[in-house]
């Protein structure tokens, strides 16, 4: 089965399946020096955090890398694996000896384990093929649930930002020819799932995750592969001891094919999309409504354009446990002179005892870069205030008349 093949199969499983009898997982992190930088980088991570006696899953173990590692050092492991080619390997490689109990199942449900049953979770491989943020959300939420409270989750994504130039080293053409939108260089998420550095810190935010590190794992190695592998043992150990000290710099995060976040529960709050939870709809109008004194029924029709799929302007909340304690909108125009800068954040607001939390940052994180992965980018913000917007990466621009305003006021961009 080729790949115009495989991207026809509607069956998200169905599908990883058959991309994963092409794409040989057994051998990827251990056939050459280079290759194994991201294992050992993944690796050095994991064991800040694990202590003698700690319970590990692996959840989307591949051919079974980090599960047989760690068992091999004495802990208890559990791996579950969704594809066919992968548990085949996998099973392969056991022994009576190693101390795995590794099952065939989707990081969807994880309802074989108990809540708070491990000390450390992996999640590595589904974060490369789930493509709606619901699921997404949904895979982290039981990754979650499986964690002890103090316990780590590690998260590893495929960068999109670095993909450019593994690819243009074979082929010198990749920059014109190559699937991806040459305005915003967002890749097309086939056969693998792309996210940016901030798609990824974005994703982990909503879903209640306090980030501990961001990690290049594997760095400029797949570029270099060549010149690694022709290094002697001791210049490779040097080489990963450099690479160790660049990893966490800001300035090298989107130079890397994998990104490796860690961290750990923070249910205090969740920052939802309407889409994710629809039934909010009308609470959430009334919710904008008592605070901007906007009709409700205004809110619930841009609301209903954007459940409906007629506009990609969406509507987010924070929630503590099942109460809306802050939120924002996106429109076309939040009813100023300049029409021609669209979209326009609108209504953010946050209670005021829930503020000083970094709620509002957290919204407009999530805002903008729902946008930006939508191919809408920049994003524009009409406000009075002076150094709060500028926290979260937003710049003035220029001053704008309001349509029922006789004074001018600020614009923001956030490109």
């Amino acid at each position: 089965m080729n790949f115009n093949e495989i991207r026809a199969i509607e069956n998200e499983t169905e599908r990883v399946n058959r991309i994963y009898d092409i794409f040989n997982e057994d051998s990827r992190l251990n056939h050459s020096k280079a290759a194994r930088v991201e294992f050992l980088t993944t690796v050095h991570y994991i064991e800040k955090y694990l202590k003698k006696g700690d319970r590990i899953l692996d959840i989307g173990a591949g051919a079974g890398e980090y599960s047989l590692y760690f068992a091999r050092k004495g802990y208890e492991v559990s791996a579950l694996e969704l594809t066919d080619a992968n548990i085949a390997a996998f099973r392969k490689k056991l022994t009576p000896e190693d101390p795995i109990d590794l099952v065939q199942g989707n990081a969807l449900d994880l309802s074989r384990y108990d809540d708070q049953s491990f000390d450390i979770v992996l999640l590595f491989g589904p974060l490369y093929h789930l493509e709606n943020d619901a699921d997404k959300l949904k895979c982290m939420k039981e990754a979650k649930r499986v964690c002890k409270d103090g316990g780590k989750i590690f998260f590893a994504f495929i960068s999109n930002d670095f993909v450019f130039l593994t690819e243009f080293s074979f082929d010198v053409n990749y920059f014109s020819s190559g699937d991806y939108n040459k305005e915003t260089f967002r890749l097309t998420d086939f056969p693998f799932v792309f996210h940016t550095v901030d798609a990824a810190r974005n994703l982990l935010a909503r879903g209640g995750v306090t980030i501990l590190h961001e990690v290049a794992s594997d760095g400029a190695s797949e570029l270099m592969a060549a010149r690694i592998n022709e290094m002697s043992d001791d210049d490779y150990a040097q080489y990963l001891r450099y690479h160790f000290y660049i990893c966490e710099k800001p300035e090298f995060l989107g130079m890397t094919n994998h990104l490796l976040f860690v961290g750990e529960k923070d249910d205090k709050y969740q920052i939802i999309s309407l889409r994710e939870r629809p039934e909010y709809k009308y609470t959430a109008a009334k919710w904008f409504h008592s605070k901007w004194g906007v009709p409700e029924q205004a809110y619930l029709e841009c609301m209903e354009s954007y459940l409906s799929h007629q506009t990609e302007y969406g509507w987010y909340l924070c929630l503590d446990s099942e109460k809306i304690v802050g939120g924002l909108g996106v429109i076309a125009n939040d009813f100023h002179n300049r029409k021609d800068l669209t979209p326009n954040i609108c209504a953010v607001y946050t209670e005021e005892v829930y503020r000083c939390q970094g709620i509002a940052g957290k919204l407009l994180n999530a805002a903008v870069e729902d946008c930006r992965v939508k191919g809408i980018s920049p994003a524009y913000l009409v406000t009075d205030h002076i150094g709060f917007y500028e926290r979260y990466g937003w710049a003035f621009l220029c001053m704008v008349q309001g349509d029922y305003d006789t004074e001018m006021t600020r614009l923001y961009i956030h490109r």
